[in-house]
């Protein structure tokens, strides 16, 4: 499909100006034929077209749910969140399909994540790795501006896994919190990992 559309994108334009410059060419039986060929490459050129302007996941809205979290922010933690734990640079890619994460905490270690929209089982899916651990998570959209994924969180040295989730809420004076927690694999209980505030950051990291 590459080599045809790419053949019909060098192809269409130039016939087209053919065309253009001979206008008295489709009055002549011969070349009627020619000129239907030349309309219908035209068509088939301008849909082609389109659909790469307008990919599937750019227009379905699911995919943009995420949109809130996108962008380059300052991490902070404590009491009062004044304390900057971080950096976090959140990208869409592949067209909308894709959002992924970059961090790099104070003592200048770094995390990924990816993440995506699955529109067969209508949630997403979530898959973070930082330093000796790993965390695969899914989940939805609670209502507008809040989501919410549930996993596990895998720590590699100790070959322990359990239970983790996270939400995400998009705060009105346009910062985002984030609240995770984890469960003990001893007691079952739920307890804090992290609860942090996204500030947009006036310098964008751009070295990832």
């Amino acid at each position: 499909m590459g080599r045809t559309t790419l053949a019909m994108e060098h192809a269409a334009p130039q016939g087209i100006d053919q065309a253009s410059r001979r206008p008295e060419i489709c009055r002549f039986r011969d070349a009627r034929r020619l000129c239907i060929l030349m309309l219908l490459l035209l068509a088939i050129w301008s849909n082609v077209r389109a659909q790469s302007e307008d990919p599937y996941c750019a227009a379905t809205p699911e995919f943009s749910q995420f949109d809130f979290w996108v962008g380059s922010w300052d991490v902070f933690s404590g009491p009062e969140y004044e304390q900057l734990v971080g950096i976090n640079v959140i990208e869409q890619r592949a067209g909308g399909c894709l959002i992924s994460e970059y961090w790099r905490n104070a003592a200048d270690r770094d995390g990924h994540s990816l993440r995506y929209f699955d529109p067969e089982s209508r949630t997403w899916k979530m898959f973070w790795v930082s330093f000796g651990y790993s965390v695969q998570a899914e989940g939805s959209e609670v209502q507008a501006g809040v989501m919410r994924l549930q996993g596990t969180i895998h720590y590699f040295a100790q070959s322990i896994r359990t239970g983790f989730r996270v939400r995400f809420t998009a705060n009105e004076d346009g910062t985002v919190s984030q609240y995770a927690e984890q469960q003990n694999p001893r007691t079952g209980n739920w307890e804090l990992w992290f609860d942090g505030l996204y500030r947009r950051s006036s310098t964008p990291e751009s070295d990832h």
